[in-house]
């Protein structure tokens, strides 16, 4: 794994984790996103707003290599081609999708790194028909089983999804029912793939959009402090049950609702179970907690450990720290599953052998249990005024 060793002082909080840096790699963006493979954990996704590159990692976590992706510059068509964020295609060891504002674009690195195999773009808003595509705020991939989804966000709060015939992005018959191909690998999602969300969260922007492979969950969140927690059909492409999350009533876990959680960005806290090995019979599993990380708009926007269990009133989300329900916040202001970009992304010192560092996904993962962990061994600090 590559760590970086950031320019400003670290917290003390940050210190307990002990990442030792294994390499150091320069990068002429601002880094805003470090993903890993999880099919190849060699390869490290290092995305800026207008930039996106490979790194190959050798046994010793040193960068071998490097794979600029897609054009030099993404924003192509100003503003609205600014890359949103990098997801890896869940067990393909070579797809890299890209989300801008546009589409999705998805490379086959094992192909080529210039041009993507496949686009998927939103159908125009009702209110914008003279648009040619819908603008996208959030997407991620779902996999359950056989069923391969790519899940889309609008930014008028409209959430699809595009299913993939026998699980292969690259299957003939790979467009969900009624979407449009106009050749090239460019797909237009059809309207009859909107997936029917609440009415509390109608009409509102869409944020974020995530899907748990450990808990086969959706979470999308909404300006105003909402988020919905759905549990689909992939193999339909429907949603079976949807609901707002609400923060415990008092801090009572299992409790009533007290509201919009304020939760957003939100990311797995817990690693899926490992999937059978070949011809044997998976035996009895135990399902991980129900844990999460998220940014808190009551946190100023810092990181929190969230766990969501079973309200009166459908999911209650419950604020980790201590073993209590209480605030746990970060010493960082962005979503915990870009810690490590902002690691990555510090200013480097004037030092002509500094470089900006790219980071694991990994690390982080591991720097969150380990902050729970140490805020579990010390008494609560005391509530703010």
């Amino acid at each position: 794994a590559a760590a970086a060793a950031a320019a400003a002082p670290v917290p003390a909080a940050t210190e307990k984790v002990g990442v030792r840096p294994l390499s150091r790699s320069n990068v002429k963006f601002e880094v805003a996103r470090v993903l890993f493979n999880p099919a190849n954990d060699s390869y490290l996704a290092v995305a800026g707003f207008n930039q996106c590159q490979v790194f190959t990692l050798g046994a010793k976590g040193e960068v071998s290599d490097r794979l600029c992706v897609g054009p030099d510059e993404w924003p192509l068509d100003g503003m609205s081609g600014a890359i949103l964020d990098v997801l890896w295609v869940p067990a393909a060891p070579s797809l890299l999708a890209v989300v801008v504002a546009a589409h999705v674009a998805i490379f086959d690195l094992s192909k080529s790194a210039a041009a993507p195999v496949i686009t998927v773009s939103l159908p125009p808003a009702p209110e914008r028909q003279h648009e040619l595509n819908g603008s996208i705020a959030a997407a991620a991939f779902a996999r359950n089983g056989g069923d391969l989804a790519l899940l889309l966000l609008s930014d008028d709060g409209v959430a699809y999804c595009h299913r993939f015939a026998d699980g292969d992005v690259f299957s003939s018959n790979s467009s969900s029912s009624g979407s449009s191909s106009s050749g090239g690998g460019s797909v237009t999602v059809s309207v009859v793939s909107r997936l029917e969300l609440p009415v509390a969260v109608s009409g509102r922007t869409g944020l974020s959009l995530m899907y748990s492979a450990a808990h086969h969950v959706m979470l999308a969140a909404f300006d105003g402090g909402a988020t919905v927690a759905a549990r689909l059909d992939l193999n339909k492409a429907t949603v079976k049950a949807a609901s707002v999350v609400s923060e415990g009533d008092g801090g009572v876990p299992g409790g009533a609702g007290s509201g919009p959680s304020g939760f957003a960005y939100w990311g797995e806290a817990c690693a899926p179970p490992a999937p059978p090995l070949a011809g044997v019979t998976p035996g009895p599993a135990e399902p991980p907690p129900p844990m999460f990380v998220a940014t808190s708009a009551r946190c100023d926007g810092g990181t929190v450990v969230v766990s969501l269990g079973e309200g009166a009133l459908g999911p209650s989300a419950q604020v980790l720290r201590a073993g209590s329900s209480a605030t746990l916040s970060s010493s960082a202001s962005s979503s915990a599953s870009d810690l490590a970009a902002a690691a990555a992304a510090s200013s480097s010192p004037s030092s002509s052998s500094s470089s900006t560092a790219a980071t694991t996904a990994a690390a982080t993962a591991a720097a969150a249990a380990t902050a729970a962990a140490a805020a579990a061994a010390e008494p609560p600090a005391p509530d703010p005024p």
